[in-house]
């Protein structure tokens, strides 16, 4: 899949990203903070909750939140697709909005499939060469799964998918720096 590891044309987003599993590392810490915190009136979307849309007919043990567990998640994913770190930078900054603008916060049962939805946005939005989703059945085997979680996802987002460039880097500098006090 390292298909997908290419230059993108945004190129005003770019920091020189010098490692990206600094950078996943940071956003893990970030995903794991937000799990710890309490939110009343959330939004429960179905379709972003694993009991209801599990990974894979197998994987039906307990939903996980350590940060242990969100690290190997992000970095399974970043072994199969080698993705640049702007993509996972603009997929935090994604859900932000989402939790922003609906009121759909992280959960220990939604925190993963919101992370792909986003990724999958990111992904399309930032590189240049096709991104299909296809590209992440090894994450989400069923298809119709992962079209109707990125169909929800927009919907969320708005479709607002353009990042100031101050926003983009305010995140980025943020996720890296996160890595030191973890």
């Amino acid at each position: 899949m390292d298909l997908l590891r290419k230059r993108f044309s945004t190129s005003s987003m770019s920091t020189q990203c010098l490692d990206t599993e600094r950078t996943i590392e940071g956003i893990a810490v970030g995903i794991h903070r937000c799990l710890r915190m309490e939110h009343s009136n959330t939004n429960n979307e179905v379709i972003f909750d694993e009991r209801f849309h599990s990974f894979s007919g197998k994987d039906k043990r307990k939903c996980s939140y350590s940060f242990k567990a969100i690290l190997e998640f992000l970095m399974k994913i970043e072994k199969q697709l080698q993705l640049p770190c702007e993509v996972y930078t603009i997929a935090i900054i994604y859900m932000d909005r989402v939790a922003t603008h609906s009121g759909v916060f992280l959960k220990d049962v939604n925190w993963k499939r919101i992370f792909l939805a986003a990724l999958i946005v990111s992904a399309k939005f930032m590189l240049d060469e096709k991104v299909e989703n296809c590209d992440f059945v090894f994450i989400i085997p069923d298809i119709k799964d992962i079209n109707n979680l990125e169909r929800r996802f927009l919907c969320h987002l708005q479709f607002d998918l353009y990042v100031e460039s101050s926003y983009y880097h305010l995140y980025y500098f943020s996720a890296n720096s996160m890595v030191s006090y973890s």
